[in-house]
Order: C-alpha cells, then sequence, then structure tokens
C-alpha cells in the first residue's frame, strides 16, 4: 500500500494505464501535527513546540506527492480528502456504481495520538515552520489549494495531461510483465 505509480507501472506496464488511480491527501499543516505526534509515540515531552519546528525543518512531514506524480504531474483521478472522507469515499464509490453498504469503511488505525490542544494556531507558532510546510508541499498544494486556515476544503481538478504522462513514462522505460520475463 506504499507503493508509488511509477513502480507500478513498472510492474504492470500498460495493464494499468487504464486503472483509476484514487489517492487521500490532507491538509499539509495538520498532516505534519498529526505526523509528528505519530511518529513521537511513546516520547517525553511531545508538548514542545521548538521539537516540532525542528520535525518541520528537518523535512520530517512525509510529502506523498511523488507516490502518485510522474515528471512532477499528478497522475490522480480521484482524491478523497481526510477532512470529507466519508462523503469523498461514498462519491468515489458512486463514481463506479458501488455503494458504502457494499464496501463500509473501517475505523482509523492511527487515531488517538494527537491531541486535542494540537490545533495548527499552536503548534505553528513560528512563520517560518508554516512557509517550510508551504515550500515542501507546493506541488500538492497546486493540486489541492489547502490554505494554512484551512476555514474551506479544495476542490480537484484531475490534471489535464495525466494520460499523456502514463503513456509516455510507460515508452521510456522498461515496464510491465514482459519485460521482467525478460529479464529471467
Amino acid at each position: 500500500n506504499h507503493s508509488s505509480y511509477s513502480s507500478a507501472l513498472k510492474i504492470w506496464g500498460a495493464e494499468i494505464l487504464d486503472y483509476k488511480v484514487v489517492i487521500s491527501e490532507r491538509n499539509p499543516w495538520e498532516k505534519a501535527i498529526s505526523s509528528f505526534y505519530w511518529k513521537g509515540k511513546g516520547k517525553t515531552d511531545m508538548s514542545d513546540k521548538n521539537r516540532f519546528n525542528r520535525f518541520v525543518n528537518n523535512n520530517r512531514s512525509p510529502n506523498n506527492f511523488w507516490f502518485y506524480a510522474l515528471d512532477d504531474v499528478p497522475v490522480v483521478d480521484c482524491v478523497i480528502r481526510v477532512e470529507a472522507i466519508k462523503s469523498d469515499y461514498q462519491a468515489f464509490l458512486e463514481s463506479l456504481g458501488e455503494t458504502a453498504d457494499d464496501y463500509p469503511m473501517r475505523a482509523a488505525a492511527k487515531a488517538g495520538n494527537r491531541p486535542s490542544a494540537a490545533k495548527r494556531d499552536f503548534m505553528f507558532n513560528v512563520e517560518a515552520t508554516r512557509l517550510k510546510i508551504e515550500e515542501q508541499f507546493k506541488h500538492t498544494l497546486e493540486m489541492l489549494n489547502y490554505t494554512f486556515e484551512g476555514s474551506t476544503l479544495p476542490e480537484f481538478e484531475p490534471h489535464k495531461d495525466r494520460y499523456t504522462v502514463r503513456q509516455r513514462f510507460l515508452e521510456t522505460n522498461d515496464c510491465g510483465p514482459d519485460y521482467w520475463e525478460r529479464m529471467d
């Protein structure tokens, strides 16, 4: 479940070229806070804002853009935004002619690690730390126009070149089962 789209194309080749690429994303500032607490689970003094600032400035927040991009183009067909996970998941299933009754959501495995006091304004008390997330998540923010304030959910529009980029990747790389059979 943590493999990049380019890795999948290298393994499966043209066989998956027309598959829908579905990802989940969330507000990068929220993602940084949650990641800080998840990775620091069990450590003492996780309320230290200086520790959080170092975490962000050392690029420890997970930026997953490379998982679903080829040549800096997101090849994504559908985004399930964490902030609207139920409605986005339901809309995705409906786009496939399915229902949530047939594919129910499961409970989150990572819930409960972040204290309720760890809000954006509290954690990002240094402007440079806010800007570091903007820099680190530049491509994600171009795809989904999240803001630090995060008062509205960003809309998603699939990149117009996503299919062209997928095809070009196949043409310029050794991909698919035939390639791997020749390697044996």
